[in-house]
């Protein structure tokens, strides 16, 4: 019965046992396999995971696969195989060209995050001052030491003390 399973980080996970949760898990709709870049492995097969993912969870409405070994035929399979998908994260997944795909063409009622992975500044320029609900204070001259976020809705504040 589970519907939502986060498997990030986890290095020790193989292409064996995310088929076989893929297989046994038959209400899975969300599916988090974020990695850290560093630990991403250059041997990795590319696409390996994509293709099982996309072989095995069919009914997947949120996917989210950052930093992994992904490349534009790895999002086609997963793309026509899951048709129910909503969102897609694909930040540091390098080796993907959305513009080669007309994603929003094809594919309009998904929202797809990444492939390229927002800094600090860029994350300033894109955010409008009256929707932001996060402030960042990198003040820090010799590096940074603190990232604070504060939160300005007033019921979240009123809690913190």
């Amino acid at each position: 019965m589970i519907s939502i399973l986060d498997l990030s980080y986890c290095m020790k996970i193989s292409i064996s046992a995310i088929e076989t949760i893929g297989k046994n898990c038959k209400h899975l709709e969300v599916f988090c396999r974020k990695m850290h870049p560093s630990d991403t492995p250059v041997e990795a097969d590319e696409n390996a995971e994509a293709f099982t993912i996309a072989s095995t969870m069919p009914k997947l409405k949120h996917l989210e696969m950052s930093y992994n070994r992904i490349n534009n035929d790895g999002v086609k399979k997963i793309l026509s195989s899951c048709p129910n998908l909503e969102f897609l994260d694909l930040r540091g997944c390098w080796d993907v060209e959305l513009d080669d795909m007309n994603v929003n063409e094809n594919f309009p009622n998904l929202q797809i995050l990444g492939p390229q992975v927002l800094g600090y500044y860029e994350m300033e320029d894109s955010l409008d001052s009256s929707d932001s609900e996060l402030e960042y204070d990198l003040s820090d001259e010799e590096g940074i030491d603190e990232l604070e976020f504060r939160v300005y809705e007033e019921e979240v504040i009123d809690g913190w003390n």
